[in-house]
């Protein structure tokens, strides 16, 4: 039988509770074996209370109830909505009821249906129980823990019934602070309070390893486990350090628990397990949980009984050194370890060698705390800035945990980028900007930028003022290669056609990108990457233009100005005046410029290419045999000087952006247009799995809100889960090339202007070349037109594709343009005009033409074949899946070959593709 749905709820909060009591299997470590659950119909708010027997339950409604007319004067609850249990219908509970007014409705029996919204959310708490305890691999005896998170997570985040708005505010009147969000079960470190260490105790450990169970219902913070006494503490949330993506193994915390509070007599490791949290992402990327399972594996340590350790610095040395950057006191070491191989050990004062980890109960209200230790150095772990200092001689090298140390200061030492001079100057790596800044002026005294003349000489002309704008390079693992400062002209104080005119410069295309690549690999060629230093200073300029001196570098005062003799960064017509400089250079060596690309040059020797450059700015990708591009190099380097970055790694280079998009506590900002643009460029770059999401995220730049936001956030979790995703190309030998193209259509997609959504991916030898998500620009009548016009987008890809070929001198056969509707293929190939065909605009119909002079030619695919799919509409994980490794946007293993791999470090938050 089925039941109506209630078409108007209660309006006004607390007018009526919803409570029900859902028993569990395993009892808690107090013995609680069910719960009471509490909903406001109203607010949606819920309440959560554990119970060892269902009569306890009566309790806990009267100290709500109670709670609720102290907190809520204003307010009163009118009924409790329940079943018609023994706990809920007691004499009490009646008696109690009446003297405060409020009525007792109960359902009928066998009737879930009639208290939906807490049998519903049941139904809700329960999954995210288990998947909870699943994802850590925790105690199910953790259960209560894990249910109080859950229903304090659930008030925290918007609701549907509410309108997207969260119980918390709807109830409270105040907006929950979201950044106190934190993953279950994660391992953190918690700062040993200064007042409850030992006195003259200077090697004490400074902080606990913890397990977070939750929010602390009493005081502010959040509520932890210690992992080594199993003693329950509570902290505040600048006190502690979390690990949120790190767990610790559920036999450890089973047996600790057992020997701290059932008299057990397990013998623990000597150092407590750390493990990376399943994610759900984790059942579809295989590769990355065996190499989750194995980085979880544990690692020998040496005991802190070492007599070579270092001692822990005082707090007055951390601020001596405080001055010095961590990057330059940090020794040389390999690469990062994961947090997942750290093993914890034991307090100082056991030592190993005596001790069998054999933990007694008298210990279990000591303050135990966690060090990280290396011969070299050493980190605590408070929430302050980690100290470093150098050992004094010396000593063998601990590899498995140096890594990790290396690796964990490079990746949470976090550089504060100053926006002025003053901030530089007062940064605590003032000598590291200050270098920057002096190694960027002598760049501009040698290529003679400017000269400084006296102000009057300016005269009417306007003086231009300019600023330091300051970088921190990283490789492309993220570590810290040096400090950069750069002098900018404030160009935007430039008045067209006085100060400048042309501006335009071309910038070479990701698909043409590509598709040299491509052509370079099938030969054998070397792809070397270069990169122009101080590119913008080589261009003569024309124009009469006075700047400010740089700020801090003032000579004789500010009577003084610089007249630019050279173009400068900043200047609007900055990129025109290198790209003039560099093509006449490029044209006196022999190179040609393709009209397929701008961006792209290639020498030829009797027709034949036989070295070809692309040019992004002031970055060079050169690709022909190794004594060639060395040739060309070296006459590049008798005008420009060049860096040699080595073989390509990245297509384009590293761009400043947020490591992060974190929503800000107030509306008035939301970084919603930063994060969109940075999902587009690597979109562009090398991510084709995520152009219809990005698209769809594009369509709210002007009217987003955190609704929308929250949904960019999903596309960075599912970046997260597959960091070291690319383009691979595979590479066919011969001299000739398959090309074609896949186009697809999602007919009247979008639900507010009805019209619909052209997808396509043109391939090299089934390797992308170029693809693309947009939404057409008229209203089909059919899904036979929307097909026909996303075919004719496709078409003119897929001629540029053929020309860029034909300068390239690859021989292909007619190209191919794939489609799933039969219909719109059989309108290519149909001359002359129909009634559904009458009334589409002639450019659609330049697809029908090339067909006509076999310039292409048309096929049908199946559906689960098109590839283009993904571009036009979500799909289900296993199809999505499918086509994603279709398109070749597959893990990159490690340091692969430029023969395997080609991936662009793009700017979006927290992703890097490497």
């Amino acid at each position: 039988m089925s039941y109506a749905r209630i078409p108007v709820r209660k309006s006004m909060p607390l007018e009526t509770l919803m409570m029900d009591i859902c028993s569990m299997s395993e009892p808690t470590v107090d013995g609680a074996t069910m719960f009471l659950f509490i909903i406001d119909e109203s607010t949606r708010y819920k309440w959560v209370y554990l119970l060892k027997k269902k009569s306890e339950a009566e309790g806990h409604i009267q100290v709500l109830l109670n709670r609720l007319a102290r907190r809520f004067p204003g307010k009163t609850v009118l009924r409790l909505r329940s079943d018609q249990g023994g706990e809920f219908s007691s004499n009490a509970l009646s008696e109690f009821c009446d003297t405060l007014g409020i009525e007792q409705k109960f359902t009928n029996a066998y009737s879930p249906q009639e208290n939906g919204i807490v049998e519903r959310a049941n139904g809700v708490v329960l999954p995210r129980l288990r998947a909870m305890l699943t994802a850590t691999h925790l105690p199910n005896s953790l259960w209560g823990e894990a249910l109080f998170h859950v229903v304090a997570t659930l008030n925290w985040l918007p609701t549907k019934p509410l309108g997207l708005g969260p119980p918390h505010q709807k109830l409270f009147k105040t907006e929950p602070n979201l950044d106190d969000l934190r993953t279950w079960g994660c391992i953190a470190h918690v700062r040993v309070p200064p007042e409850s260490r030992q006195k003259k105790e200077k090697l004490e450990p400074r902080a606990r390893l913890c397990l977070l169970l939750g929010y602390s219902d009493n005081t502010i913070g959040y509520k932890f486990m210690d992992l080594m006494t199993a003693q329950v503490v509570t902290a505040r949330g600048g006190n502690v350090t979390f690990h949120e993506e790190y767990t610790t193994d559920g036999t450890y915390v089973r047996h600790l628990m057992q020997n701290a509070f059932a008299d057990g007599d397990h013998k623990l490791p000597e150092t407590v397990p750390v493990a990376r949290i399943k994610t759900s992402m984790d059942t579809y990327l295989p590769d990355r949980t065996a190499a989750s399972a194995s980085a979880a594996k544990q690692l020998d340590i040496v005991s802190l009984e070492d007599k070579h350790a270092e001692h822990v610095q005082s707090s007055d040395d951390c601020q001596r050194d405080a001055d010095s950057p961590v990057c330059d006191r940090v020794e040389s070491q390999p690469d990062a370890a994961s947090l997942a191989d750290l093993q914890v050990p034991v307090k100082a004062s056991e030592s190993v060698a005596k001790t069998r980890m054999h933990r007694k109960r008298s210990r279990r209200n000591k303050p135990a705390a966690v060090e990280k230790k290396t011969s070299g150095f050493e980190i605590e772990s408070p929430p302050t800035e980690p100290c470093l200092k150098r050992t004094r001689r010396k000593q063998k090298v601990n590899v498995r945990l140096s890594e990790y140390v290396v690796g964990h200061v490079q990746a949470t030492t976090d550089v504060q980028i100053p926006t002025t001079y003053k901030q530089a100057r007062a940064s605590k790596f003032c000598p590291q900007w200050g270098t920057a800044m002096l190694v960027e002026l002598q760049s501009l005294k040698d290529r003679k930028t400017w000269k400084l003349v006296p102000r009057t000489d300016a005269k009417k002309n306007k003086v231009i003022t300019c600023r330091w704008v300051f970088a921190v390079k990283k490789d492309e693992r993220g570590r810290i290669k040096r400090f950069k400062a750069r002098l900018v002209i404030h160009g935007f104080k430039q008045q067209l056609g006085i100060n400048y005119t042309e501006t335009y410069a071309p910038v070479i295309r990701f698909e043409t990108i590509r598709t040299a690549i491509y052509y370079a690999i099938q030969r054998g060629w070397l792809v070397l990457q270069y990169d122009v230093k101080t590119a913008f200073l080589y261009g003569d300029l024309d124009d009469l233009i006075f700047m400010e001196q740089p700020p801090g570098f003032q000579i004789d005062g500010p009577s003084m100005v610089c007249r630019l003799l050279k173009s400068l960064y900043g200047l609007k017509q900055a990129p025109n005046i290198w790209n003039k400089t560099l093509h006449a250079k490029l044209l006196a060596m022999g190179l040609m410029r393709l009209e397929s690309d701008y961006g792209l040059y290639a020498l030829k020797k009797d027709g034949e290419v036989t070295l070809l450059l692309t040019v992004y700015v002031d970055d060079l990708l050169l690709m022909g045999p190794r004594k060639q591009c060395e040739e060309v190099a070296a006459s590049l380097q008798e005008t420009f000087e060049l860096t040699t970055m080595g073989t390509v790694k990245t297509a384009t280079p590293e761009a400043t952006t947020p490591s992060t998009a974190e929503v800000p506590a107030t509306k008035e900002y939301l970084s919603y247009r930063e994060l969109v643009g940075a999902l587009q460029y690597l979109v562009n770059a090398s991510r084709p799995d995520i152009a219809h999401a990005t698209r769809h995220l594009g369509k709210y730049l002007a009217c987003y809100d955190l609704t929308h936001y929250a949904q960019a956030k999903r596309v960075l979790r599912y970046l997260k889960a597959t960091l070291d995703y690319g383009l691979v190309m595979d590479v066919q030998p011969g001299e000739g090339v398959q090309v074609c193209a896949y186009s697809d259509a999602d007919y009247a997609n979008d639900p507010v202007d009805r019209r619909s959504i052209s997808g396509y991916v043109t391939m090299l030898d089934n390797n992308v070349i170029s693809y693309a998500s947009r939404k057409q620009e008229i209203n089909s009548l059919s899904t036979c037109e929307a097909e026909y016009v996303a075919m004719a987008e496709a078409t003119k890809d897929l001629i540029w594709l053929t020309g860029l070929c034909k300068e390239l001198g690859w021989k292909h056969p007619v190209p191919l343009l794939l489609g799933d509707n039969q219909g719109a293929i059989a309108l290519t190939a149909k001359p002359g005009k129909h009634s559904k065909s009458k009334h589409i605009d002639n450019k659609y119909h330049m697809v029908r033409r090339n067909v006509e002079l076999q310039r292409i030619t048309t096929q049908r695919v199946s559906t689960n074949e098109m590839v283009a799919d993904v571009m036009t509409k979500a799909l289900g994980v296993v199809k999505f899946s499918q086509l994603r490794t279709a398109m070749k946007v597959l893990p990159l293993l490690g340091e692969t070959s430029q023969a395997d791999v080609f991936a662009a470090a793009a700017p979006a938050a927290a992703v890097r593709l490497n």
